[in-house]
């Protein structure tokens, strides 16, 4: 099987991102290429006008995480699965 390219690591953690963000559970993405950083931050409970974020996830991908990076992604899509299944549970209980 392939190794992902770094586009196709990060291009699965935006997609993952667009599709998992709802009114209850926000993932914002950011990539900035200036400084090769990519970031989600999340609002567990979806996003508020003057609220900060609940949980932030980073890499600056520099000669020695370039090799980490679909690790790492993988990674922090298992967190985001997490934070998502227990702002999903929150949600559903305050609906029943």
């Amino acid at each position: 099987m392939k190794t992902p390219t770094k586009a196709e690591s990060i291009a699965k953690l935006a997609q993952w991102c667009v599709e998992n963000s709802n009114e209850t559970f926000s993932a914002f993405f950011d990539y900035s290429p200036h400084v090769d950083e990519v970031a989600v931050g999340v609002h567990s409970d979806g996003w508020k006008k003057s609220t900060n974020v609940s949980d932030r996830f980073s890499l600056y991908i520099d000669d020695v995480n370039n090799a980490y990076v679909e690790e790492w992604v993988d990674e922090t899509i298992t967190e985001l699965n997490t934070l998502l299944s227990e702002s999903n549970e929150r949600n559903s209980v305050g609906k029943q």
